[in-house]
């Protein structure tokens, strides 16, 4: 159990989010504002409340779905992100989507939607979107389910900056 994670995200204020079927949440920072360690102190308090999980960044995600498209297993791999109470797809942003890429996550996107919680961080505010998805549709399908019945969380707080944080904070 990561305790400083924990930590982190009580003193942010969302270790108590609740993940219902609707519920999800995104993390949004540029580099060292620490989204990966609220992320994981929100996973922790996840799994401790009994709830599926798993951990994993995008472009894992995008890697195993067009692997699986290949051999024709692309519907069972997708079913696979579906069982989950909660899906944290970590590093949204961080590399460029094609379109097949983009329309791969928008069914991922679109059927999770208010079956269980989705997770998201990126380094990138939400007007950068449009850089990381390059086609405007799926861009803006993908976005409107995200954001629809989400925790935003927009972190810009120097005193959750890893790069200038003291190693004296609790």
């Amino acid at each position: 159990m990561n305790v400083h994670a924990i930590k982190v995200a009580e003193r942010v204020g969302f270790a108590a989010l609740v993940f219902e079927a609707s519920a999800g949440a995104m993390r949004l920072g540029p580099p060292g504002v620490r989204r990966t360690t609220i992320t994981v102190g929100l996973a922790v308090a996840a799994c401790q409340a009994g709830f599926s999980i798993y951990f994993t960044i995008l472009d894992d995600v995008v890697r195993k779905l067009r692997a699986a498209g290949a051999v024709g297993r692309f519907n069972r791999q997708l079913a696979s992100y579906l069982r989950l109470a909660v899906l944290v797809v970590e590093k949204v942003g961080y590399l460029s989507l094609d379109r097949d890429e983009a329309n791969m996550v928008l069914q991922l996107v679109l059927l999770r939607y208010e079956r269980g919680s989705m997770v998201i961080t990126s380094n990138k505010a939400v007007t950068e979107w449009g850089t990381v998805v390059r086609d405007d549709v799926p861009a803006t399908a993908i976005f409107d389910r995200l954001m629809h019945q989400r925790d935003v969380l927009a972190i810009n707080d120097p005193r959750t900056d890893s790069r200038t944080a003291s190693t004296s904070s609790p």
